[in-house]
């Protein structure tokens, strides 16, 4: 190494400690051996404290991933599991799915098929019709024994009128004569 290189190396090495000299450390700078002993003994302890620190601080994160990696292994079977059960769920309702869509076909066809009936049926079970019908009923009684009535009454005006009963039967089922 030629001198510059040398001067490089000084330059720097001052540099590096010109904070130093500004700020003096909190403790004197002395050489090694001018330490007293329990200086050295502090420092060590000091150093002993923290790697004791580090080994706490190495025990506790491989802790922590033991215990990460244990998560994971549980919450991976976990998974699996919920994954076998959402299967046989899943199987189970589209077979559900299957028995609801039949349902469905046999209650249309169970409408349709009543619908039927009661057209079939009449007036049975609608209480308008079956109103109507009775009225209608007693008017065709009523309407009949008027048609009764009337026809007595014309048997005895034609008994007095000399009018033979074939000719008004006749007449009464609408054959030929004057209405």
């Amino acid at each position: 190494m030629g001198e510059g290189a040398a001067a490089g190396t000084r330059c720097r090495w001052t540099n590096a400690f010109a904070p130093l000299a500004t700020n003096p450390p909190p403790h004197p700078a002395r050489p090694c051996h001018a330490t007293p002993c329990s200086t050295l003994s502090e420092k060590v302890e000091d150093r002993n404290a923290e790697l004791a620190r580090l080994r706490k601080k190495a025990t506790i994160a491989v802790q922590v991933l033991t215990h990460v990696r244990e998560k994971l292994h549980f919450v991976t079977a976990e998974a699996a599991r919920l994954d076998a059960e959402l299967a046989t769920i899943d199987g189970d309702v589209s077979v559900l799915r299957g028995e609801l869509a039949e349902g469905k076909k046999e209650r249309e066809r169970a409408r349709v098929e009543n619908e039927k009936a009661k057209t079939a049926q009449g007036f049975a079970h609608n209480d308008t019709l079956a109103i109507d019908f009775e009225r209608r009923k007693r008017d065709v009684v009523r309407l009949q024994s008027q048609i009764a009535e009337a026809q007595r009454r014309y048997r005895a005006l034609a008994a007095v009128a000399g009018m033979s009963l074939s000719a008004s039967t006749i007449l009464l089922s609408g054959g030929a004569g004057v209405r």
